[in-house]
């Protein structure tokens, strides 16, 4: 399952920015609750990090942990299921933008592919906002905090994401052309009507072409059971048929959907709250739950 996550990740790298490195704040949990509100064209999300923490030592942050905090505090980033899946990262953006423009790229299909990229990630540069909400203790006494962010006019970014995810495609049968894999996921995704990323009213859906073969190598496996039983336990849904996994998160009819993940690893320890600025307060009683609904329903 994770060669899957990987995948995507990859591709996502044309999207938005990601970031893998060794010193790393992590959380145990994270609770994602949006709702797309389409009177007003904007996808509101609200994100919830229980127990966050830095992964490599027991006791305090590394150097690269403090630096990451401190993006994060400037309210540029927010992070989706963990930090190595896939983040957005206003804060790196321009930077992004700017390696791209002055990339001048062989293959026609990496040019389309960094075309489609620039489009992308300058229409989320201009149309997200991230705002850092409260710290507090859970009912675990686990350092969490909370963000509030809006991304604006998704109708017009939805049809930027896929067309960029396309071009990556495309210039990844381009760089492979006697992988017969990638060809036939190729032909699959090129037709008028794919979309990697849509709504159905609340509900996100997720079409990614994978063989049969690959399917049963990556999900169900032994190694991936515990892993797929966490991602179901959390509400997503995964439906392998005609070589495409879907994965879908929430109800169509939902007022609005709420996915609570536990990470791989949860190995909180509490070397996090000394490094928060001291005019931060934590809340010794939070209704992060409460918060979220009020925000994305705009009451």
């Amino acid at each position: 399952m994770k060669a899957v996550l990987a995948r995507v990740r990859i591709l996502a790298v044309a999207v938005l920015a990601t970031i893998v490195s060794t010193g790393c704040l992590e959380w145990d949990q994270q609770v994602l609750t949006f709702r797309h509100d389409r009177k007003s064209d904007t996808l509101l999300i609200f994100q919830d990090y229980r127990g966050i923490y830095g992964a490599d030592h027991q006791t305090k942050l590394l150097d690269s942990e403090v630096e990451q905090l401190k993006s994060v505090l400037k309210g540029r980033r927010t992070f989706f299921f963990s930090n190595w899946i896939l983040e957005i990262n206003l804060q790196a953006l321009p930077d992004m933008i700017a390696d791209l423009e002055n990339e001048s790229p062989s293959r026609v299909t990496e040019q389309e592919m960094h075309r489609r990229g620039l489009l992308l990630m300058k229409f989320v540069q201009q149309n997200c906002s991230i705002e850092n909400g409260d710290f507090y203790l859970d009912d675990k006494k686990r350092i969490s905090g909370v963000q509030r962010v809006k991304i604006r006019k998704v109708s017009k970014l939805l049809p930027l994401l896929n067309a960029a995810v396309l071009a990556a495609y495309k210039d990844e049968a381009m760089k492979h052309q006697d992988d017969l894999a990638r060809q036939t996921y190729l032909n699959q995704v090129s037709g008028e009507d794919w979309q990697f990323v849509r709504f159905n009213g609340n509900q996100l859906v997720v079409p990614v072409p994978l063989t049969k073969e690959d399917y049963e190598k990556q999900f169900r496996s032994e190694s991936s059971s515990v892993e797929m039983a966490n991602f179901e336990k959390s509400g997503m849904k995964f439906e392998h048929r005609d070589g495409v996994l879907t994965y879908s998160i929430g109800n169509p009819k939902g007022r609005f959907t709420r996915v609570e993940v536990e990470t791989f690893t949860a190995t909180y320890r509490d070397n996090f709250r000394a490094h928060l600025p001291k005019d931060i307060i934590v809340k010794e009683a939070y209704d992060s739950d409460a918060a979220a609904k009020k925000f994305v329903l705009g009451k």
